[in-house]
């Protein structure tokens, strides 16, 4: 971009695999085999088990067509391990201490982390998926929104409570890669530099992997209750996440049929900035049609929303008319380069279908492009955090974005692009901004997983083998108005 711009750095999320440490031994084989239908990523957990490891004798197979005897003898005089072998070594890796939904931990339940915590310096709590009918509503929908608040604030709830006790070593949040848990994920990144004593890590895990090789292991190992033992990698990929020193942000990605553990780093990339897709694919100078194109600038009247609208109107050649800000409310003085301001009430921002009925809105026959730069800030330390509403300030523009590209999609405005400012914060985490890492992550799980930003996107999409995302923060902070 031009120099007005100040870009100092790009850079892109990229996935760099982990090894898994030496924590005790693999048995030489472990059931299912690489051929056995159960072990197939995705593959129906209940169709799993009837197929799967059904013997019980020690001798062999009895009941299914699976390997595996519970006293670790496999097919044909095999030695592989035993499916209550195999469950004790999940369930011992991810011995849940809460499972973490809406509702607030209760004393008992915050006591049982604490507890963990100073008996084997780990803890771990599993973000809940919303329920069904929130489900259902899809994510942004304000059912959805609702528990993703609801569970970001008992996850804060539950750190002022192991502040409290001073409490030290290790929590890990389990959660599926997905934009759920993705505010208590945001969240969860400012408490080391408030209390260093207390580190997280966050690992995600594609679909297959929470409900067929984790969920159910870890059932089995609690209940006694037989069950399919995991394949050897998905035990290894489990170790690699959560054994790998160091490392606070863990994303396990299905390389082909096979869960491998990784880490997210960010990698330079070098100025100027390359073309997107869509403007490659027709062999355009520029993603910027100056000439027809319109384009939907949130937070336009903040400081690098008026340095992007001047970007736009002087160095792309697009006419002011054809700049629209959408804000909350009126600019005081004149809105950057004469562009065209079009007022929303508050409330609407954050509801598609609000949107999709204000009236100027409707008139639009056509928006190429968005850029959403919208953000507030309410800054608090956890301990100080006294109410859930401590969230909305900083998640009410975020959310907006949610809002807007549904909208897009209902007035069939066909756009081509959406660029989202997002925030360094929602990787790094900042102290005293617990709930503003919440907003952003948002956006980044939005932007990653399926959601009105990538409605396209396959479920385990970012888990999946591929290039990096090239999300960047550019100079800092996106946010404006």
């Amino acid at each position: 971009m031009g120099s007005e711009m100040c870009i100092r750095d790009r850079f892109e999320v990229v996935y760099e695999p982990l090894l898994p440490p030496a924590l005790a031994p693999l048995p030489p084989q472990y059931p299912p085999s690489r051929s056995d239908p159960a072990a197939v990523v995705g593959a129906d957990a209940d169709t799993a088990e009837t197929r799967g490891n059904g013997a019980s004798d020690g001798v062999g197979n009895n009941g299914g067509t699976g390997n595996g005897a519970s006293d670790g003898v496999g097919n044909n005089g095999g030695t592989g391990a035993s499916i209550d072998d195999a469950n004790a070594a999940v369930g011992e890796l991810v011995a849940c201490s809460l499972r973490l939904g809406a509702d607030e931990p209760s004393a008992a339940a915050a006591a049982d982390v604490v507890e963990q915590l100073r008996r084997r310096g780990r803890a771990v709590v599993r973000l809940a998926c919303a329920p069904s009918n929130a489900a259902r509503a899809g994510v942004g929908s304000g059912a959805w929104l609702a528990y993703e608040r609801a569970q970001a604030w008992a996850l804060l709830v539950l750190l002022q409570k192991l502040m409290e006790a001073a409490s030290t070593g290790e929590l890990v949040l389990l959660a599926r890669g997905a934009v759920d848990g993705a505010l208590a994920i945001g969240a969860s990144k400012a408490l080391e530099f408030e209390f260093p004593d207390l580190r997280v890590r966050r690992v995600l895990m594609p679909r297959a992997l929470c409900a067929h090789w984790l969920d159910a292991p870890a059932r089995a190992h609690a209940t006694g209750t037989p069950t399919v033992a995991p394949h050897a990698d998905a035990l290894r990929a489990l170790r690699a996440a959560l054994g790998a020193p160091g490392e606070r942000d863990v994303v396990v990605r299905m390389v082909g049929m096979r869960p491998v553990a990784a880490a997210l780093r960010l990698r330079p990339l070098p100025l100027p900035l390359p073309l997107p897709s869509a403007a490659r694919a027709r062999g355009a100078a520029s993603a910027i049609d100056a000439r027809d194109g319109v384009y939907l600038v949130t937070g336009g009247t903040g400081g690098i929303g008026a340095q992007l609208v001047r970007w736009l109107v002087r160095e792309r050649g697009v006419a002011p008319e054809r700049v629209l800000l959408l804000c909350r409310r009126p600019p005081e003085g004149e809105p950057p380069e004469g562009a065209r301001v079009i007022v929303v009430d508050g409330g609407a921002l954050g509801c598609a279908r609000a949107l999709g009925a204000h009236a100027e809105l409707c008139a639009l026959r056509r928006v190429d492009g968005i850029f959403h730069l919208a953000g507030a800030l309410a800054d608090g330390a956890i301990h100080r955090m006294a109410s859930i509403d401590t969230l909305d300030v900083p998640l009410a523009p975020k959310v907006g974005a949610l809002a807007l590209a549904a909208a897009a999609s209902a007035l069939m405005w066909r756009t081509e692009w959406v660029v989202i400012f997002s925030s360094s914060s929602s990787l790094l985490g900042y102290g005293g901004q617990a709930n503003y890492c919440a907003a952003n992550s948002l956006l980044d799980h939005a932007a990653r997983w399926p959601s009105p930003l990538a409605p396209g996107r396959d479920a385990d999409a970012g888990n999946s083998d591929g290039d990096g995302d090239g999300d960047g923060d550019g100079d800092g902070d996106g946010d404006g108005d």
